[in-house]
């Protein structure tokens, strides 16, 4: 097997060893890396629901904490996994979005694997909703119950952190990755965003590795991240629709 990068030598010092990795650094991987692991930081120390519960406790009713904490999740979730990445792209890269899969051209000519994907979803999901399990779990929020408006609030607020979500992980890294690690950008990137799931039951721990690697190969082949983002929201309309209907 070539290696791409040898190991530095073991008679060379520091300084020596910091001269050769600056005439192969890829400062924009770098930067992105950075990046990556500054907001996947604060994103778990910080944009947490019972974090932000906690913090708007003493200035919001008690009947409004579950609405205002779950809408204060999702915004911090789009700020640290869209906004400021994007941020990144435009001031610090000087790059267009469209170049991180925020584009729909692709799409248009390959959209069918998405819904082949829900429809394959769709029967075991159904067959989940009648479980007690499930009806305790879905909806996250009790209060997305307790009228439309709440729903329609809720879901809106949703599908914008399925949407960041994307963007962090099939966007701004698998796309901008690519250029230096090409097709294994897939697989580094999945690394991550499986262990984001590790709160929760193995089996959607284990299944983030596939979801990851399939969506991140299709956000690739159509240019796009939006495919991935519509099927993650339209599935969890699915669950907390069944939660509450079914």
């Amino acid at each position: 097997m070539n290696n791409i990068f040898d190991l530095p030598p073991l008679d060379t010092g520091w300084k020596q060893d910091l001269d050769g990795l600056r005439r192969g650094l890829d400062v924009r991987a770098l930067i992105i890396c950075v990046v990556a692991a500054l907001m996947l930081s604060l994103q778990h120390y910080f944009a947490q629901y019972n974090v932000l519960a906690g913090w708007i406790k003493p200035y919001v009713p008690a009947g409004r904490i579950e609405l205002v904490g779950s809408l204060l999740w999702c915004g911090a979730i789009v700020l640290l996994y869209m906004l400021l990445p994007m941020l990144v792209i435009k001031l610090l890269f000087k790059q267009k979005l469209s170049d991180y899969g925020w584009s729909l051209v692709g799409l248009r000519h390959h959209w069918k694997p998405y819904v082949i994907f829900f429809g394959i979803m769709l029967p075991p999901l159904l067959l989940a909703a009648s479980t007690p399990a499930f009806q305790q779990m879905y909806p996250f929020f009790k209060y997305v119950a307790t009228g439309w408006q709440y729903f329609l609030i809720w879901q809106l607020a949703y599908g914008l952190q399925f949407l960041a979500v994307e963007f962090f992980f099939r966007g701004f890294l698998v796309f901008g990755l690519y250029p230096r690690l090409g097709f294994y950008s897939v697989f580094v990137v999945v690394i991550p965003y499986c262990m984001i799931h590790f709160s929760k039951p193995l089996g959607e721990s284990l299944g983030a590795i596939a979801a990851g690697i399939v969506l991140a190969y299709l956000a690739l082949k159509n240019r796009s991240i939006w495919g991935g983002a519509a099927l993650h929201w339209a599935v969890a309309l699915t669950m907390d629709l069944a939660a509450i209907l079914l």
